[in-house]
């Protein structure tokens, strides 16, 4: 997958808050606790570090997950 078909740390949160939220789905039952605004703030943080052409490192761009799994 080439950079500019993948999508931004942002656009999988977006999609991760998503499902959670679905109510065909267990996520309001998983996840009781959501940091939203650390989670939001550590996608954006990625997303600055990759336009900046910074080395893309799998671990930063998934930063923001464990800001919406740890209470």
């Amino acid at each position: 997958m080439t950079d500019a078909a993948r999508p931004t740390s942002e656009e999988r949160l977006d999609e991760t808050f998503a499902r959670i939220r679905d109510p065909k789905l267990e996520g309001g039952k998983v996840f009781t606790t959501l940091y939203e605004t650390s989670a939001r703030h550590e996608a954006e943080a990625s997303d600055a570090r990759v336009a900046a052409a910074f080395p893309h490192d799998q671990t930063t761009s998934y930063q923001w997950m464990a800001v919406i799994c740890v209470e």
